[in-house]
């Protein structure tokens, strides 16, 4: 191999690589929040056309649905600093991602509202 073809492979921080091999060796799960799949493209191509609200609110719900391993749960206020949401952007985020037909949600007065993640059709008109 000639000087001018040497492969090169990006570099991993310290603090991060420790990380990774420390939980390699204590068989440990990562503390990270994570998405569980499948998620549909065009659901997620959906929430970005209505807004960028709608699209992290859809990200945080689809977290929460990995979490609980249901399509229908609590949107609690809880992790929200995770996904550097506020309850205000939780509420805007609900609305727009009802009106284009992705997700049903069962309002109630002073608790966390019911959330159902919806596959099928979606409504793809703006």
């Amino acid at each position: 191999m000639s000087k001018g073809n040497k492969l090169k492979v990006p570099q991993v921080s310290g603090d991060l690589l420790n990380a990774i091999k420390k939980e390699k060796k204590l068989g440990k799960k990562s503390n990270c929040p994570f998405l569980k799949g499948p998620i549909p493209i065009h659901w997620l191509a959906s929430a970005k056309k209505a807004s960028p609200t709608a699209l992290s609110v859809g990200l945080y719900l689809w977290h929460l649905s990995g979490l609980t391993k249901k399509k229908t749960f609590k949107a609690t206020n809880r992790t929200l600093p995770m996904w550097r949401l506020d309850r205000y952007a939780k509420y805007r985020g609900l609305k727009e991602l009802e009106k284009s037909g992705l997700i049903k949600v069962k309002r109630q007065n002073k608790n966390s509202p019911e959330v159902t993640i919806l596959n099928g059709n979606i409504n793809t008109s703006k």
